[in-house]
């Protein structure tokens, strides 16, 4: 069951990733997130008032259980999936503007999608956040559900790699994790996977030289999050996040991602696994995703999930430790120069979208 266990000088942390459900710790949640000791936290809009109250309330997790190397998540994508909200912070374009511009003009697009990543990066460092739920990797697809539409970059898998690659490299360099998802590919689901199980009737060799291509082009990431997507071709009982058999034998194995596996919200938030938490639970981690991530920030819920949930493996543990180690100091930037260049620059690109 949770708690950490130390093995020798090492503390061993719960194979999970929770949530808060206020602006502020409760008492029951400081009880259990020690009980459970985490190997992290995600933020969403309910827990974000101010600059200045989110910042201490990450400061004020460290010193929650006894592991230390903590990741704290949120999902800043721009466009519709962001959680740190004007006037506090930038608006930045969905990541389809950035695809758009590219057929136009793929140097400025890759000058300005590396300002906007800088000014995240230290926007995100400025808050105590260190791991960044993007980039989607998903492909766009005209007739799919909308549910991923502008948050993917392009079409053209080969395009999609490219521009990812600079977000990643640009985010790390400035001290924060990427988490790319959603593996193996999102974006030809016919439905939301927050309401219902999306589809895909597509073989591996064809999926292979699309949706699967971003995913294998950035094999090398620290972080990954699954699919709630059922591909009924490779596993038609189980969707990737509880399929053995796609996440060893495709994502593992075929697309060669070694890093740090985080499954989807296995919480009752994500209809598309069913409502059953603590059976998604143990069927991720028997399937062979490293950590869970639960999002509902519902205290029952994490409750009832801390007397049942395994300890972390040794093996997802080694990834952990891997990930962890890729966070590197953060380069120093002119934050107002950038900014004054991003601005510029994005006037530009808007415009030459405009006239196109």
């Amino acid at each position: 069951m949770f708690g950490n266990k130390k093995i020798g000088n090492l503390i061993m942390p719960s194979p999970i990733v929770v949530s808060l459900i206020g602006t502020e710790l409760t008492f029951d949640e400081i009880e259990l997130f020690n009980k459970i000791d985490p190997i992290g936290f995600i933020f969403f809009e309910r827990n974000i008032r101010s600059k200045n109250q989110i910042k201490k309330l990450v400061k004020s997790l460290y010193s929650i259980g006894d592991y230390k190397k903590k990741f704290f998540f949120i999902d800043q994508e721009g466009g519709r999936v962001a959680r740190l909200k004007k006037p506090e912070w930038r608006e930045m374009p969905p990541n389809n503007f950035f695809g758009k511009l590219y057929d136009i003009e793929p140097k400025k697009t890759i000058e300005l999608l590396t300002l906007n990543t800088k000014l995240l990066s230290h926007e995100l460092n400025e808050i105590g956040i260190n791991v960044n739920c993007s980039p989607v990797l998903d492909l766009l697809f005209e007739n799919s559900n909308n549910v991923i539409g502008d948050r993917s970059f392009h079409q053209d898998p080969i395009i999609v790699a490219k521009l990812a690659k600079k977000f990643c490299d640009t985010l790390i360099n400035g001290g924060v994790l990427p988490v790319i998802k959603h593996i193996p590919g999102h974006g030809r689901g016919d439905e939301d996977s927050h309401y219902k199980l999306p589809k895909v009737n597509l073989k591996f060799d064809e999926l292979f030289k699309t949706d699967f291509l971003p995913f294998s082009k950035l094999s090398d990431q620290p972080i990954a999050m699954t699919a709630h997507v059922l591909f009924t071709e490779l596993d038609d009982k189980f969707p990737v996040s509880i399929s053995q058999t796609i996440i060893k034998e495709i994502i593992r194995e075929k697309l060669g991602f070694k890093g740090l596996l985080l499954s989807d919200d296995i919480s009752s938030n994500m209809k598309a696994l069913g409502t059953n938490e603590e059976r998604n639970a143990i069927n991720a981690l028997d399937a062979g995703c490293d950590v869970l991530l639960h999002c509902s920030g519902n205290f029952e819920s994490m409750l009832r999930l801390s007397s049942i949930l395994p300890q972390i493996s040794d093996i997802s543990l080694t990834r952990v430790f891997k990930a962890f180690d890729k966070l590197n100091k953060p380069i120093n930037i002119d934050y107002l120069d950038t900014l004054n260049k991003y601005e510029d620059t994005l006037k530009y690109g808007r415009r030459l979208l405009l006239n196109n």
